[in-house]
């Protein structure tokens, strides 16, 4: 009788495979984790204590608030942690730059991210004005924005490049001007706040002018930073 074909060998996945893979269910249970404890703190806030059921989507208890307050110190705290744990030496090249770095980058992430997510939400409440939602489903969807947030993050902190950190500086600079520049309550602000958005003619807008500049100008230290460094790890590398 004849023998019966061997089935072929096992695949194994490298070692390189096996820990991203790991890594990434890591992230994932972490961002489950947050989700879940944003979710239920948000029902305890705003059931157990406000009393307020259903939720709107804008306003003092909604889904918006909550979601922006909670992203905006997820996104600061997890990308800080992530950031550390990456171990690049090239963007992070001795303890103290490790620092400066990541405060500055987290910062950034922050702000973009939480300015997404508020321009998410004004288009929901435009796209569907006076919408509420019970305080189970609202839950459940605060759960889910903060896990996919917190995920999204941690995701793109292991894999930060000088080119994204180039791309945050320039949506950071360019943004803020902009934004100073359309909320100018003049519709001719081109021709009167061109040259003075920093100054107290501009309104309050100057100050977020003021901001932008010199938020751009500490991330650019940041960027020259990681920028020297791997220069030099290049040249080492090829001599």
């Amino acid at each position: 009788m004849a023998k019966s074909a061997q089935s072929p060998p096992s695949q194994y996945l490298s070692p390189q495979a096996q820990e991203a893979i790991e890594l990434q269910s890591n992230d994932l249970n972490l961002a489950l984790l947050t989700g879940a404890l944003g979710g239920l703190g948000f029902y305890i806030n705003t059931f157990l204590i406000h009393r307020v059921n259903p939720v709107p989507i804008l306003g003092a208890n909604s889904l918006a608030r909550p979601v922006l307050g909670f992203a905006a110190l997820i996104i600061f705290v997890l990308f800080w942690i992530t950031f550390n744990k990456s171990q690049n030496e090239m963007l992070s090249p001795s303890r103290l730059g490790l620092i400066f770095n990541s405060a500055v980058l987290s910062f950034a992430t922050a702000i973009l991210g939480t300015a997404l997510l508020a321009l998410f939400t004004v288009a929901m409440d435009n796209a569907f004005r006076g919408l509420k939602f019970d305080i189970i489903t609202a839950s459940l969807i605060i759960a889910g924005a903060i896990t996919a947030v917190a995920y999204m993050v941690m995701s793109y902190a292991s894999s930060i490049t000088i080119r994204r950190i180039y791309e945050m500086l320039m949506i950071i600079m360019f943004g803020g001007i902009l934004i100073s520049a359309i909320a100018v309550d003049t519709p001719d602000w081109y021709k009167v706040y061109l040259s003075a958005l920093g100054m107290t003619s501009a309104g309050p807008m100057a100050k977020l002018f003021n901001f932008s500049l010199i938020f751009a100008g500490v991330m650019l230290i940041a960027l020259a930073n990681v920028l020297f460094r791997s220069v030099r790890e290049f040249y080492i590398n090829h001599p």
